[in-house]
């Protein structure tokens, strides 16, 4: 008796070690595949150097693609937004420190670019759209239709047709998704929650993309669900799966002020003690790529690197594999288009303090974007997943 009890004693132990070595579920957090073939950016577009420069940046947290592969950046500290062709190139702004857009605060926020090069952005403040033509000078705004007084604009997207969807959220109600009306004068909701999850505070908002034929992809703000429309907005199918969610811990509210130093976030036990029932735990999925014919699901698991794991999908929702790269919980970063990864740089530069930093904090100040050539085993032609290890 004595044999067995100290073997099952030796046994409990060696779990506990494993645990603490590889995190729990560690089965579960593994990915399949790597998500880029080199770790090396295919190129990056920023540096932090303190001027005025374009291409010189603080923080990125919001830029844009268009059809021509140029690439739109935000800078909130100087009022304005860089293009840059698809190598990089610098080409030209909209705004600026002195240009009428200043006193509309907020709108660099969230923005988007339709197929003639146009940009759309959205001033919560006054409720009023700002529109640039593609050239950069020409500029006006347009007054928001009745009822979007009412909501907070959180993302802003065109799909391949030029059609507009807002996603926004209304205080008790939760998120919802707008289509708009080519002249912007009226929307219709496609998608509403009902509800609202999470205190404001605790922000983290559902994401949604576009396939090649216009179809709508969101997903859901606590399961592991996606729900597709079509163009005109009807609904299609619901993916979901039973997976483990996430609890919310103290420890998710440490963040990175600078290099080197991580503080508590004050008032994160208050908040804590708010998270009921399923607020409780971080989104099942918090972000959706669509690109070549494959979904990217960004996932609340994370790898033994604290990456988070990303599940890939056809568009009949097959799983292919599965990878994993670092992002921003509650607000994807992410941009796939034509086999690229494009993020902010975001990954670790202190691999010391990683394990210090919550879940809501980011492990650098990224001041550039980077672009990632996406492993040829994700990207292959659908018909041919021989080089994916298939679950």
């Amino acid at each position: 008796m004595k044999k067995n009890k100290k073997a099952i004693y030796a046994l409990i132990m060696l779990v506990l070690l494993i645990e603490q070595v590889c995190g729990p579920d560690s089965n579960f957090n593994r990915p399949s595949i790597n998500f880029f073939d080199s770790p090396r950016p295919h190129f990056c577009i920023g540096s932090d150097s303190e001027t005025i420069q374009p291409g010189s940046y603080q923080f990125i947290r919001s830029y844009c693609l268009d059809s021509n592969k140029n690439v739109y950046i935000a800078d909130e500290y100087n009022n304005r937004i860089d293009k840059f062709n698809s190598n990089g190139d610098y080409l030209l702004t909209f705004g600026g420190v002195n240009h009428e857009s200043f006193h509309l605060p907020g709108w660099l926020e969230t923005f988007a670019i339709n197929s003639k090069g146009d940009l759309i952005s959205y001033c919560n403040l006054k409720s009023v759209f700002l529109r640039f033509l593609g050239n950069g000078k020409e500029f006006s705004t347009i007054d928001a239709p009745s009822g979007l007084e009412a909501m907070v604009i959180k993302k802003l997207k065109y799909d391949g047709f030029d059609t507009l969807y807002i996603l926004a959220f209304k205080e008790g109600n939760g998120y919802c998704l707008l289509r708009f009306t080519g002249d912007m004068t009226s929307y219709s909701v496609i998608h509403a929650e009902k509800r609202q999850v999470r205190p404001s505070n605790v922000d983290m908002i559902p994401d949604f993309t576009f396939d090649s034929i216009g179809n709508c992809y969101i997903t859901d703000t606590v399961e592991y669900r996606v729900f597709v429309y079509s163009p005109q907005g009807i609904l299609k199918n619901t993916f979901f799966k039973e997976k483990k969610k996430y609890r919310i811990l103290e420890s998710d509210f440490h963040y990175l002020v600078r290099p080197g130093t991580i503080r508590k976030l004050p008032g994160s036990e208050n908040i804590l003690k708010d998270l009921t029932s399923s607020a409780r735990f971080f989104p099942a999925i918090f972000g959706i790529n669509i690109d070549r014919n494959r979904i990217y699901l960004w996932t609340s698991n994370m790898d033994s690197e604290r990456r988070y794991i990303v599940d890939v999908y056809d568009l009949n929702f097959n799983n292919l594999c599965s990878t994993a790269w670092y992002n921003l919980m509650g607000y994807n970063l992410a941009h796939v288009e034509n086999g690229k990864l494009f993020i902010p740089n975001i990954e670790p530069n202190d691999y010391e303090f990683k394990n210090d930093v919550g879940r809501f904090s980011l492990f650098n100040i990224p001041y550039k974007l980077e672009v990632f050539t996406i492993s040829s085993g994700i990207c292959a032609d659908p018909s041919h997943t021989e080089n994916c290890h298939i679950e």
